[in-house]
């Protein structure tokens, strides 16, 4: 029998495979009338019941080929979680160290001063205005987070705002008024600058993980204990000897016969003086 041509043809434009992400296989079928009847005429002689026991079995070897092609993308699905995990793994190697200036104070492009290690970063810039002496002063403390990987189908997990805390365009009427501002805000953070890997707080250990894994150098901060925990700790230190007994409240005395003149009101005790010290002259802050 002459080759016959076939009287269906097949649409796989549906087949793709992305690495370690997906894996689409989408064939469908069409019929064709046109190249059909040499294919039919040695079938339709047959009686209808035994059509429909070979379409039932045709319907059952289309089945088990399913289970293999099932089989074939469990094996694929293994495979690909090996490809994903080794990406997430050399986006986290190729994290490139943060820059910082090892906790002391450096002016940066455009006239602002930093300091900065590991994990926090304080900046501060004076702007000054036209035709005055007073100055603006914005100034911020943020989280020094790593780079995120660039790969598009990564996505920002940990989402919460770099900031602690920050202040813009505050005004003052002069550079020193300003510079002693800026100190005063550095000596209530400055704690933060004493370490150039300081404990992550726990809080925002995302910002320092890369595909859900901290990066190397960073330890994070002991969660904080609440209130309940620490009073129920000291409880359990507590033995039984240490806890006073209660005291029970003591009887009334006897109503006095005479009334006793009322003492002169004490003359109130006056407030030490405070020692007058002038205010602590500071340059800018390095």
């Amino acid at each position: 029998m002459p080759d016959l041509k076939p009287f269906f043809s097949v649409n796989a434009w549906g087949d793709s495979l992305t690495t370690g992400a997906t894996l689409k296989i989408v064939h469908s079928l069409n019929y064709s009338d046109y190249t059909a009847s040499p294919h039919m005429a040695p079938l339709v002689e047959l009686p209808a019941a035994e059509l429909q026991e070979k379409l039932e079995g045709s319907k059952a070897a289309e089945k088990a080929i399913f289970e293999k092609l099932k089989a074939a993308t469990d094996e694929w699905e293994a495979q690909a979680a090996q490809t994903l995990l080794l990406e997430k793994v050399l986006e986290y190697v190729r994290t490139p160290e943060v820059s910082h200036t090892s906790n002391e104070w450096k002016q940066i492009q455009g006239g602002a001063w930093e300091i900065s290690n590991r994990v926090y970063q304080m900046r501060y810039v004076f702007v000054p205005v036209p035709q005055s002496k007073a100055v603006r002063v914005t100034w911020g403390i943020v989280y020094n987070t790593p780079q995120q990987p660039g790969n598009p189908r990564y996505a920002n997990s940990w989402g919460d705002s770099r900031y602690i805390v920050r202040q813009e365009k505050k005004p003052y009427d002069s550079v020193e008024a300003a510079q002693r501002y800026i100190q005063g805000r550095f000596n209530l953070y400055a704690h933060l600058f004493t370490e150039l890997s300081p404990p992550v707080p726990n809080d925002c250990k995302r910002m320092f993980m890369v595909n859900g894994h901290l990066l190397p150098g960073y330890t994070l901060a002991p969660p904080e204990r609440t209130k309940e925990e620490a009073v129920k700790d000291l409880l359990d230190c507590l033995e039984d000897g240490d806890v006073a007994p209660a005291v029970s409240e003591p009887e009334a005395p006897p109503a006095p016969k005479q009334k006793a003149a009322a003492p002169s009101p004490a003359k109130p005790a006056q407030p030490a003086a405070k020692k007058k010290t002038g205010p602590k002259k500071s340059g800018p802050v390095r």
